[in-house]
């Protein structure tokens, strides 16, 4: 191996250059790195801007021996630049092959070699959740797949971790897709003059994670034809010494419906099925990714469709609990189960008009101390403009201020904050809002009914996998309420 290209991206979040993503690659020639450094800005909501570097390099493998020797130490320096990273965990290495996912050519920096693959895992993904909560995230990624061709938001596993890719070989496999019978050609190429070798190709066909059949042939110059007439979702195929037994390249991904051709020089071959019968190919030429796509539906397409909808409604299911009317109890009991485990996020928030004194005293008790709480409610249920007591104790306000100093303090000392919004009507104090949301740093629900009341009629509670929306505009309304709105701090 004669060096490795080396990219490094950072952005400098909280006073710190961080590693958003770094990558080795080896390479008989890397060849010529890219402007050293890159440095450019990334504009942020209510914020100066988020400044992103990027660094290139060709170095050694002595050079990358001692930079990986710094990223278990906590950072790198490169270019005049500190970076830190971490805490990173090194994984096992594994055998990375070309892979076809959706609209990514592969999982590999070039799309054609394989390789083995060592990753430092940023195992607590606290940088993730850093650049998410900048609400510019989908910027980020966008500018740096422009400068980059790097795509964050389709490889966010990759964010935060460094990856040293070794290639196995110059060998790799260059299959086409036959139209005209079931089945691919295949043949091995070689960067670089052919050497003499005798290979191997072995084809492995599977449905799922089973094997359903298996195929090992010589793979001469020309290549082979490997027939599909298997009921199977995938084809693995491995290229092989037959002399060593080492493998060279792999390979796998689906080869018909929507796979992708690969190509290779501008020649006609003759080509060996499994019977024994030649036949005559025309390859084209290929100059690299993107990938001519083959556009043609496959008999495990709809089934692999009919799994995935499945699957989302297995976790809609799970996510969703309907109540009949009459079972407040089993509600309540969810809904203390869910603040009870707040105490895994550092905030719980919670958005309820309705939200009284008997939704605090039935629920907030079981608010862990650690967890700061936010309230966001306000009706106009026993309250007047008209009166002459001020608003703050009247009596419904009175009352729930009564519930919440208990709970703040000793020996509860609850971290809760209340804010009381209305809008002043021309005869009553009109409510502002009207959904009902439990959000914490990990999940979010949306109540069918308010609190003081969930469970009594039929009703629901839905589950959300993504928060960070109704986060972001909990924490919107709560630090920006719009003029003209009366409010009182309970």
């Amino acid at each position: 191996m004669a060096g490795f290209r080396l990219l490094l991206i950072a952005v400098h979040i909280d006073g710190h250059d961080r590693l958003i993503f770094g990558e080795a690659v080896g390479a008989p020639n890397p060849g010529t790195p890219a402007s050293p450094t890159e440095r450019f800005t990334v504009p942020v909501a209510g914020g100066s801007g988020l400044p992103i570097s990027i660094l290139h390099a060709v170095i050694e493998e002595a050079e990358l021996v001692s930079l990986q020797d710094r990223l278990i130490q906590g950072s790198i320096t490169r270019s005049e630049m500190t970076i830190s990273v971490g805490p990173l965990t090194r994984r096992p290495p594994l055998i990375a092959p070309v892979a076809y996912q959706g609209e990514n050519s592969s999982v590999h920096p070039d799309g054609r070699f394989t390789y083995l693959l060592q990753e430092w895992w940023d195992h607590d993904e606290a940088l993730m959740r850093e650049l998410w909560d900048t609400r510019s995230f989908g910027d980020v990624a966008s500018l740096i797949s422009a400068k980059t061709g790097l795509n964050l938001a389709d490889n966010s596993d990759r964010i935060g971790n460094f990856l040293r890719f070794d290639r196995l070989s110059s060998w790799c496999i260059d299959r086409q897709t036959s139209l005209e019978f079931e089945g691919c050609w295949v043949r091995a190429l070689h960067d670089g003059p052919r050497p003499e070798a005798d290979l191997v190709l072995n084809a492995r066909f599977l449905a799922g994670n089973e094997i359903v059949s298996e195929q090992t042939a010589p793979l001469p110059l020309g290549g082979v034809a490997i027939g599909l007439g298997h009921d199977y979702s995938a084809v693995s195929l491995g290229l092989y010494d037959a002399r060593t037994g080492q493998l060279l390249a792999r390979e796998s991904g689906a080869v018909m419906g929507h796979g992708r051709t690969r190509m290779g020089l501008s020649v006609n071959e003759q080509v060996t099925d499994s019977a024994g019968k030649t036949h005559s190919v025309s390859w084209t030429e290929w100059d690299g990714p993107p990938l001519d796509q083959i556009d043609q539906r496959a008999p495990w397409e709809e089934r692999s469709h009919l799994r995935a909808l499945r699957t989302r409604r297995l976790r809609e299911h799970w996510g969703v609990r309907v109540f009949k009317q009459g079972e407040r109890t089993a509600a309540v009991d969810m809904i203390r189960e869910i603040i009870r485990q707040s105490g895994n996020s550092s905030f719980l928030y919670v958005w309820d008009p309705y939200f009284d004194s008997s939704a605090a005293r039935d629920f907030l008790g079981w608010l862990p101390r650690k967890t700061a709480c936010q309230i966001l409610c306000g009706n106009h249920k026993g309250l007047s403009p008209k009166s002459l007591i001020p608003l703050d104790s009247q009596q419904p306000l009175a009352r729930m201020k009564t519930a919440l100093n208990i709970l703040r303090g000793p020996p509860q000392s609850r971290q809760i904050a209340c804010r009381f919004r209305v809008k002043l009507g021309s005869k009553r104090y009109d409510p502002i809002y009207h959904d009902r949301f439990i959000i914490t740093r990990e999940t979010a629900w949306v109540l069918g009914t308010s609190l003081n009341s969930i469970g009594k009629k039929a009703g629901s509670i839905v589950e959300l996998l993504d928060p960070d929306p109704l986060r972001w505009l909990f924490e919107d309304e709560w630090s920006s309420p719009p003029a003209g709105w009366v409010e009182v701090g309970l």
